[in-house]
């Protein structure tokens, strides 16, 4: 139950006394012990409650009245304010805890699938050439599975739109965002495991051209990755300005991912009725270019950043769509159907449509997850660690892969792609699939001290994970009396700081991971 503890302070919000908005009977609750408190001048903290039938909304009335332009005046500066302490409000737009444990599970099989569907495709036969012996109809399964790759970045793209687009509403003011501080963290974000994998790809191309003649990467069997390649990987200029690093095919969603970055800004900024006129040209005048751009340069393929864009942009109006009352698991097996759809002929060469859909099947989905149940402690630290390690794993697994092959191809004499299912073939595959996720852990473990020294967190969720805990079952008169008490001690510790002579008090609670 986050209490005061969990808030941090409002510097703009001033107000007479805080209601808890929720049911009925709560809310009567609530206000009985809100008339005793009187913090006329202060500023509060924003107490985050939650309660057994989901996260309340802390509402905080104004002194000089609640109806009419004051009203939607406060309103307006609370926004602000929310955003100048850089608080998550609790309501729809906040990511609760059961639509968290979901995105951790959902990406942490993305990211495996994209391994599955790597290591098949580069060891054994194609599903048309078939595996003499064995019959289709055991092997669909597996081919079916191992076929998802490009829908697993599909579902990286929604959950990267749901988790990074809703901080820019179209109705937001320009003059709150910051727009350095934006810039500089999606950089690190990406930087901090991008730059070692593509470092790591290439010693690892070069040491294999040395040994055995041959680099084998999926495109070429002597891959020698050039420079203006790796800095157009770097700086994000692959795929459609650039080739891609031939040493790290997975890269090219790096591209799209960052075009998005830039992207969904500077439409919000350029449409936002809130921006300023110099603000809104150099916006809109950006935005064409970028796009200009795109139209002239990148490749019209499955892999276009403009054709994937508005499944990105879906993701930012999650908060807009409307949660059916269907069981939680018929959504995710029709998010499944529609991932396994294109492995079939009736969908193939239909890849703007089936990347569509998928789209629309994960919004309902993660929608549907907001009023999930908890799962067990167990299962939530499995799915955070593979979502941990969903980045590094995503952007090194073929590293691993593609070396294996040509050690095994021009240095043992190997011959693929493997036709015989044998024991042997299944240890290889599933050895390669061990080697590559303990690989990921350990490059994911050296980058996460240098996220910590930096203050960054590894998963878009976890500033917003930290401040909703488990213990849910506490009596709601238990948690407003918990906040009332901290605000008491806040309004007194004001008070004595205030005196001639005191010297200043940190009284304020600490924010535990609100950022």
């Amino acid at each position: 139950m986050p209490t005061c503890a969990n808030a941090a302070p409002m510097a703009m919000a001033r107000c007479q006394f805080a209601r808890l908005t929720s049911a009925p009977g709560w809310r009567q609750s609530w206000s009985a012990y809100s008339r005793d408190l009187k913090y006329s001048g202060h500023a509060l903290p924003c107490a985050s409650i939650h309660t057994r039938r989901g996260p309340a909304t802390a509402k905080v009335w104004s002194s000089t009245g609640s109806t009419g332009g004051s009203v939607r005046s406060f309103w307006r500066k609370w926004d602000k304010a929310m955003a100048v302490a850089h608080i998550l409000p609790t309501n729809r737009n906040e990511v609760t805890e059961g639509q968290s444990f979901w995105l951790d599970v959902v990406r942490g099989m993305a990211a495996m699938l994209v391994l599955l569907a790597h290591t098949r495709a580069h060891f054994f036969a194609g599903w048309s050439e078939g595996l003499p012996g064995v019959p289709k109809l055991i092997l669909a399964p597996f081919y079916i599975l191992t076929g998802m790759g490009h829908e697993a970045v599909v579902l990286f793209f929604v959950m990267s739109g749901l988790l990074v687009g809703r901080r820019f509403k179209p109705d937001i003011d320009a003059a709150t965002v910051n727009m350095r501080k934006y810039t500089i963290d999606r950089l690190t974000r990406i930087w901090i495991v991008l730059i070692p994998a593509v470092i790591f790809s290439v010693i690892a191309a070069y040491i294999l051209i040395a040994i055995y003649g041959y680099s084998y990467s999926g495109t070429t069997d002597r891959c020698q990755p050039r420079i203006g390649d790796i800095l157009g990987t770097l700086l994000f200029l692959n795929e459609g300005y650039l080739p891609t690093i031939c040493s790290n095919g997975p890269a090219w969603s790096i591209h799209s991912e960052m075009h998005y970055y830039l992207l969904w800004p500077l439409t919000v900024f350029a449409v936002s009725p809130s921006t300023k006129g110099r603000t809104r040209i150099l916006s809109g005048t950006l935005l064409v270019t970028v796009i200009v751009c795109l139209l002239l340069f990148d490749s019209f393929d499955e892999k276009n950043t403009l054709i994937l864009a508005p499944i990105w942009i879906a993701g930012a109006f999650l908060n807009r769509v409307p949660t059916l009352r269907l069981p939680l698991w018929v959504l995710g097996g029709i998010l499944v159907a529609t991932m396994a759809a294109p492995s079939f002929g009736a969908w193939k060469g239909l890849w703007p449509l089936s990347d569509c859909a998928i789209g629309i099947a994960a919004l309902l989905f993660f929608a549907r997850a907001r009023a999930a149940t908890l799962c067990p402690k167990s299962a939530k630290r499995v799915a955070a660690w593979l979502a941990g390690i969903s980045f590094s794993l995503y952007l090194t697994h073929i590293i691993i892969v593609t070396g294996i092959r040509t050690v095994l191809e021009y240095g043992e004499g190997w011959r693929f792609p493997i036709t015989n299912l044998t024991p042997q073939a299944w240890l290889l595959y599933v050895g390669t699939v061990g080697m590559a996720v303990a690989f990921a852990q350990l490059f994911w473990g050296c980058s996460r001290r240098i996220r910590r020294r930096r203050g960054v967190s590894f998963l878009e969720t976890e500033s917003v994970a930290n401040a909703v805990t488990s213990r849910r079952n506490m009596p709601i008169c238990r948690q407003v009396l918990a906040c009332t008490k901290g605000l008491e001690n806040h309004n007194r510790n004001h008070a004595l700081a205030s005196r001639p002579g005191a010297g200043p008090r940190n009284s304020l609670p600490a924010r535990n991971g609100l950022s």
